[in-house]
C-alpha cells in the first residue's frame, strides 16, 4: 500500500507541474488581447494565471480603448500630430485629413517629394 501511495504522489505532483506549464503558456492568450486592445499585458497576464477562462472572456469581450493605443501609436512613430488641428495622422501623410494643413517634405524625399501631381 505505501508503494502504491508513493507512485501516485510522484504521478500527481508531476501531472501537477504539467498542469501549471500550461496554465502559465496559456496566460499568454487574454494577456496578448487586451494588451492588442490597450491594456497592460503583465497586469492580464496575472489575471490569467489566477482566472483563465474568465480573464479569457472577459479579454474578448473587452472593448478597444482609442486612447492608449493612439498613444502607443505615436510612440512607435506609426501617427503623428497635425500641428494645425492637433488630430493624428498617419504619419506618411503629407496633408492632414482633417484641416488640410501640408506638413513639409522630410529631407530624404529630396525634391521629387516637393513636386505636386
Amino acid at each position: 500500500m505505501n508503494a502504491l501511495a508513493q507512485q501516485y504522489g510522484d504521478s500527481s505532483s508531476g501531472g501537477l507541474i504539467v498542469w501549471l506549464v500550461i496554465l502559465l503558456v496559456a496566460a499568454v492568450i487574454p494577456a496578448s488581447i487586451a494588451s492588442r486592445k490597450g491594456r497592460n499585458f503583465v497586469g492580464w497576464y496575472i489575471y490569467g494565471v489566477l482566472l483563465w477562462i474568465v480573464a479569457l472572456i472577459h479579454s474578448l469581450l473587452l472593448r478597444p480603448n482609442p486612447k492608449l493605443i493612439e498613444e502607443k501609436d505615436l510612440k512607435r512613430g506609426e501617427l503623428k500630430k497635425c500641428p494645425n488641428c492637433a488630430e493624428l495622422v498617419k504619419s506618411d501623410a503629407r496633408v492632414c485629413r482633417y484641416c488640410g494643413h501640408s506638413f513639409e517634405s522630410s529631407s530624404s524625399e529630396g525634391p521629387a517629394g516637393s513636386r505636386s501631381t
